[in-house]
């Protein structure tokens, strides 16, 4: 092979062990958690409050990651941080059944605590008051009262440490950490101690009033000797165009033109009210009594049957008034309300654009449009709301990096151990954890950001269908391309078709 051969081969195809383990690994944790899911609420979160944070931890000896309510949110962090993991504290307030409290800190409750959480909180098991049934307005504070509340706390605090120099058995200088009455020993290699001060995350549940657990550092803070100074809170997210300012949601942007919109809905609701139509104004003389038909006949006959009797030789009306004897009279407001509607429409298309939602994003594309506007407008729209979904994709990538981490602490401790998983083909895969190879492992995330990303998927994707035509690729290497979401994975498999 030729040197170039060589140098492809290790950037693409040769991996790692860890890398690959940690890759499966991730992979696994993905569908394990539902993070697909999750992570479109925590968008949803994004856009109407321009909040997204997520808890990232263990549960029950597993790694796993909470969207959490930005209401029921507090936390501190300097003007210069975007990040909420690298602020001094977090606060949340969970609302849990007693079942799911047993479940969250299994054996960390003795019998009587259990006891004790059932007997305080067994209001949850009972219906509301039949007085409040129907009190809408009501609803959400009797929810509360139904509910255990859990509050954690997380914040930051400073540390001693010890760094301690040494030589190992074969004469190597290394450096670890040492507990903080650890005397320097040259006799078995020891050669410096350097005492530092580095900031360590704790954390801390209160269940109900009065009963504490889980007061602790949170576990696997320092298993990366070069992030020792990188502590991260176990909550992760970001604060949306907050510069300076009050955050501004999608929804903030849209108040305004919402308000607007109401005020012409309810000028529409009064004029639809106020519609009376068409009505016609008949001359009374003009009902043939003499025939025997009265008002109510008449009125019987001019509804069921498409004729109107009317007699010229009563008295009171004669031929000369035939041409007179009803008039149509306009009382129909559709007009008015036509433009009501159209304002209103206007409206709404005034508060996409503010958004940085156009017609063209939500599919209402005109039949008379050319796709070429049609596809700059997706492009400029991309270009507005990147700003949006490049910090969401950036928490995205903290996130999944946090799990990776606590993934680490979780399975680290333990013997090696086997998981199986059915990927959305529905193949079923198999991953070894190798604790070791696992623990001595650090890992970087990176996403693809931006339209551009799409554009080059697209581009690649109609590239494979021209390889087909051309014999130059196979129909399975085109289903590999379109089955997946790097882009470098499917430049891969493009390149060794050809």
């Amino acid at each position: 092979a030729t040197p170039e051969e060589v140098k492809l081969y290790m950037e693409r195809e040769h991996q790692d062990p860890a890398e690959a383990m940690c890759s499966q690994l991730l992979e696994y944790l993905l569908l394990k958690t539902d993070a697909k899911r999750k992570f479109n609420n925590g968008c949803g979160h994004a856009a109407k409050s321009a909040k997204e944070f997520y808890w990232v931890g263990e549960v029950n000896g597993e790694p796993d990651f909470r969207v959490c309510n930005p209401l029921r949110c507090e936390y501190d962090k300097s003007p210069d941080l975007e990040f909420v993991e690298d602020g001094e504290w977090f606060t949340y307030e969970y609302r849990m059944n007693p079942s799911e409290v047993i479940s969250f800190f299994g054996d960390e409750l003795t019998n009587d605590e259990i006891d004790r959480i059932y007997k305080d909180f067994t209001n949850y098991m009972q219906s509301p008051d039949t007085a409040e049934m129907f009190d809408f307005s009501k609803q959400y504070t009797r929810e509360e009262k139904q509910t255990v509340r859990v509050f954690h706390a997380n914040f930051k605090a400073l540390r001693e440490v010890k760094f301690l120099t040494y030589k190992d058995e074969n004469g190597e200088i290394q450096e670890t950490i040492v507990a903080e009455d650890y005397q320097l020993n040259p006799e078995i290699g020891d050669i410096n101690i350097v005492r530092e001060w580095i900031p360590e995350v704790y954390e801390g549940y209160k269940i109900g009033s009065d009963l504490f657990k889980k007061m602790r550092p949170v576990p696997g803070q320092f298993k990366d000797m070069d992030n020792l100074y990188k502590s991260k809170l176990s909550y992760y997210g970001a604060v949306y165009d907050a510069s300076n300012s009050l955050p501004t949601s999608f929804m903030d942007r849209g108040k305004v033109w919402q308000y607007y919109y109401n005020i012409v809905m309810y000028r529409l609701e009064i004029m639809m009210a106020s519609d009376k139509g068409k009505k016609v104004l008949m001359n009374i003389n003009a009902i043939p009594d003499s025939s025997g038909i009265d008002i109510k006949k008449f009125q019987y006959f001019f509804e069921s049957s498409p004729f109107g009797w009317y007699d010229p030789n009563e008295e009171g009306i004669d031929y000369a008034d035939v041409n007179t004897i009803a008039k149509v009279l306009d009382l129909s407001m559709a007009s008015d309300m036509a433009k009501y509607v159209e304002l209103a429409d206007r409206i709404k298309t005034e508060c996409g654009e503010a958004m940085g939602i156009p017609k063209q994003v939500e599919g209402q594309i005109d039949s008379s449009e050319a796709v070429g506007n049609t596809q700059q407008k997706l492009v400029q729209n991309s270009y507005i709301l990147e700003t949006f979904y490049s910090l969401h994709n950036i928490v995205r990538r903290n996130v999944l990096t946090g799990l990776l981490e606590m993934a680490k602490v979780c399975y680290s401790e333990n013997t090696p151990r086997k998981l199986s998983y059915v990927v959305d083909d529905m193949s079923l895969k198999t991953l070894t954890i190798e604790p070791a190879l696992l623990d001595n492992t650090t890992l970087g995330l990176f996403i693809d950001d931006g339209g551009k990303a799409q554009e080059i998927k697209n581009l690649i994707t109609s590239i494979a269908q021209s390889a087909i035509q051309n014999n130059q690729a196979k129909i399975t290497d085109l289903i590999a391309i379109l089955k997946q979401d790097s882009i470098s994975v499917a430049e891969d498999i493009l390149r060794k078709s050809q």
